[in-house]
């Protein structure tokens, strides 16, 4: 009963996080847009038309995404809440790299874009060694080393990595 619980709460937060990802309504106008604003856009159209404003309502959308993460799994027992988590990384990972992938196929094999491609890749790398860092033994330390480091710390990393990929999609899915 308890894997059937944990696999529902898995579908939901797949759902939502596919739902915060592709609906427009999570973000918002010139200065705010308004759902109607960007109703029938892809995120990355709303973007282009309204920019940081957009982008901030965006990453709003990701942490309200992240938190409700961790309300759902609070719900799973002790250990299911490890799995659980688990689970949502390694999602969030994928799409971290299969956007990053895409994100590298979108610039140009010529001189210039070489050298793009490799100042992305450092990019890449340094922020990889920010999210570890920051998720690492930051969070253990904070909780004290205490039953929830682990949970917390997986929940950083599902956190950064959704909002570092709604980054790379902000700046290359228009490519």
């Amino acid at each position: 009963m308890s894997r059937l619980f944990a696999a529902a709460v898995l579908g939901a937060y797949v759902g939502m996080l596919v739902t915060m990802t592709f609906t427009p309504q999570a973000m918002a106008a010139p200065e705010r847009p308004t759902p109607e604003t960007c109703s029938m856009d892809d995120p990355t159209a709303c973007l282009d038309r309204h920019g940081e404003a957009a982008a901030r309502a965006l990453d709003k959308a990701y942490a309200d995404a992240a938190s409700k993460l961790s309300a759902a799994c609070a719900e799973v027992i002790s250990p299911g809440i490890g799995a659980c988590l688990e689970r949502a990384w390694q999602i969030a990972d994928k799409e971290l790299n299969e956007t990053y992938a895409r994100a590298m196929k979108s610039i140009e094999n010529d001189e210039a874009g070489r050298k793009w491609r490799e100042q992305l890749k450092l990019a890449q790398q340094a922020w990889l060694r920010f999210r570890d860092a920051d998720c690492g033994d930051l969070v253990f330390s904070e909780w004290m080393n205490g039953t929830g480091a682990g949970a917390a710390a997986v929940a950083c990393q599902v956190g950064h990595t959704v909002a570092r990929t709604a980054e790379l999609r902000r700046r290359y899915d228009r490519r």
